[in-house]
């Protein structure tokens, strides 16, 4: 059983697409009233479906699980024995068609890390001793703890260790989230999967390939995923219950009446064909709804989880903040303003550092600048360079301490950045930089907490000063900064055993593992691959309003769902009493099957015309 159950998964595409066709040539065959042929291809359609259905059921009858499985095995069964082929088709074709997104989904979370462990430096330069610059090309395997290694401006750090030799800005996105570059010296640390923005360095080996930070950081998404146990459907939750009583309750009446078509009518009746097709049809709305509104949600499931009273963690940079380095205040000293942020311009064009391209977009025209000459960037500090016979810096306070340049006091944030320009030893302007709150998050956190959110948190990679100046200016409950990956993990599971729902938003790699691991897991659309193919749902527009509007979506369709089940239900009731007191046969109850379909379709197709409310 258990090969036919993975010979049947290997060809789940070509089942379904012989399913389809078989299905559309039915409805080709009726149109054309050719009655006889359009049941034998819906016919055909269901046993082609149930075959791996039933084996599934039987799978978990084996761990004595009664599954959804079982419960469409019984109508499609049903339907097939009353000669009902229309029903019986549709309904595994629905099922097959649920199977095979599910399976796509997967697919592009594996492959997406695949991916990003393709990004992984495989070779590095080796030397001897920290002075040495013949290197040797090696792979990463052939290196020991100890050893040096060199890296070049531009590239990738291949090994977790610490810089002997050289400084330079390393950008830590992968690994912390933080946009700004972090300035690393002798004996600070460095790990693997980052870039070395500007300069060279010599970094002494400490761990290698799968003991890395970024090497765990892989794991740890690769296990949370594994060992998480989404929650069932409601479906497959009412299934442990309903089938058995309906089966045992056909029993009875077999026998009860001696009549075995009777006992047949009772499970056929009690088949809740609505329910099967209703909750699909709910979830299939309310993901349409959602996606015209932006947000992508790989489930069902993730409504149920929204609506509930969660604790919302978020990350900091690119989820609270543009995730970008911005100009926030420029204090003009000396000379003109124009022409100040003209020399400035001038000197960071010949930069790629993130903040030479935050100061180049407050500059109005890119092509009116000055011809920089003699430039010369120093690691750490700024850039040199000589402008119209004069002489330029563009740099930070260790920049003017070294220069033994005054700099006046100035009041700025703990978290900005600073950049001074200096023309010939006198300090003409002072850019003030940041990474900016998004536009409205205060109001759109304040939403979330007014529509049941049990505890708003902050985690971040970022230094605890940083965050703190974030959190001071939002509703949040804790804020706790200078967190690596597998330390925000370790918090969300904290909650889970406490019992809590947990709702995480994200969207570097480094929210991986966490957003594997919480109930819901939210990234921004502009956020990276990984951060994306992990989570449950998505922001397209990058947006955390969307958060808001997502939880009104997921009230609205859980709503739906439960009028679809109260229906379904209400049906069953309604045609098993009406069986039991002779004003219901098989034809009507058939009949009134039909029409519950149809109704919990038109109920669905509602929650089109609700985002009005929204």
């Amino acid at each position: 059983m258990y090969a036919m159950q993975n010979l049947f998964k290997k060809f789940q595409k070509e089942n379904l697409i012989g399913m389809s066709l078989l299905l559309f040539l039915s409805f080709v065959f009726k149109f054309g009233h050719l009655i006889n042929l359009s049941q034998i291809m819906m016919l055909l359609t269901a046993i082609v479906g149930i075959l791996p259905i039933l084996i599934r059921a039987f799978s978990a009858l084996k761990y004595k699980s009664i599954s959804i499985e079982l419960l469409v095995s019984i109508a499609v069964i049903g339907a097939l024995l009353i000669h009902e082929y229309d029903e019986a088709g549709i309904v595994v074709w629905l099922f097959a068609i649920g199977d095979w997104l599910q399976m796509i989904m997967l697919n592009k979370t594996r492959q997406s890390i695949r991916e990003l462990m393709d990004t992984f430096p495989t070779t590095a330069l080796k030397i001897s001793t920290p002075d040495d610059r013949q290197y040797q090309e090696v792979d990463i395997d052939e290196l020991v703890v100890d050893q040096y290694v060199l890296v070049k401006s531009g590239s990738t750090i291949p090994v977790d260790g610490v810089v002997v030799q050289g400084s330079s800005y390393v950008n830590e996105a992968s690994i912390t989230g933080e946009s700004k570059p972090a300035h690393k010296k002798v004996l600070s640390k460095v790990f693997a999967g980052t870039i070395v923005n500007d300069g060279t360095i010599v970094v002494q080996v400490i761990k290698i390939g799968d003991e890395t930070v970024f090497g765990k950081l892989i794991e740890l998404i690769e296990d949370a995923q594994d060992s998480q146990t989404k929650e069932q459907r409601f479906v497959d939750k009412f299934a442990r219950y309903y089938t058995p009583v309906i089966l045992v309750l056909g029993i009875i009446v077999a026998l009860w009446t001696k009549n075995m078509e009777t006992a047949i009518t009772v499970l056929v009746l009690g088949c809740p064909g609505a329910l099967v097709i209703g909750v699909p049809v709910s979830t299939v709305m309310g993901i349409g709804m959602a996606a015209k509104n932006g947000i992508i949600t790989k489930g069902a499931a993730n409504f149920n989880i929204l609506s509930r009273k969660n604790y919302f963690i978020f990350d900091k940079t690119g989820t609270l903040t543009v995730g970008e380095p911005t100009v926030v205040n420029i204090q003009n000293l000396l000379g003109d303003r124009e022409h100040n942020i003209k020399l400035l311009a001038s000197v960071e064009n010949e930069s790629n550092h993130p903040l030479a391209r935050a100061i180049l977009n407050i500059h109005n025209d890119a092509n009116a600048l000055y011809l920089a000459q003699d430039v010369k960037s120093i690691a750490g500090q700024g850039m040199r360079a000589q402008i119209n016979h004069k002489s330029i810096l563009v740099g930070n306070q260790k920049m003017m301490k070294t220069e033994n340049i005054s700099i006046p006091s100035l009041v700025m944030n703990k978290s900005d950045s600073q950049v001074i320009l200096v023309v010939d030893r006198q300090v003409h302007m002072v850019l003030m930089i940041n990474d900016q709150l998004r536009p409205q998050i205060k109001e759109n956190l304040d939403q979330i907490k007014q529509q049941g959110a049990k505890k708003l948190m902050l985690l971040s990679g970022d230094n605890q000063a940083a965050v703190d100046v974030v959190a001071n200016k939002l509703p949040f409950d804790t804020a706790i900064g200078n967190l690596l990956p597998a330390d925000k993990l370790a918090i969300v599971k904290k909650l889970q055993v406490q019992g809590e729902s947990v709702v995480f938003v994200g969207d570097g790699i480094n929210d991986g593992p966490a957003l594997s691991q919480a109930d819901l897991g939210i990234s921004m659309g502009g956020g990276t691959d990984i951060a994306i193919d992990v989570s449950d749902l998505v922001l397209v527009n990058s947006d955390p309003v969307q958060i808001s509007l997502a939880i009104k979506i997921a009230h609205a369709t859980m709503r739906n769902m439960k009028q679809n089940i109260f229906i379904a239900l209400a049906t069953v009731l309604i045609l098993l009493v009406g069986l039991f007191t002779n004003y219901v046969d098989m034809s009507i109850g058939m009949l009134v099957h039909e029409l519950s379909v149809l109704l919990v379709v038109i109920n669905a197709l509602s929650l089109n015309y609700l985002k009005s409310l929204f």
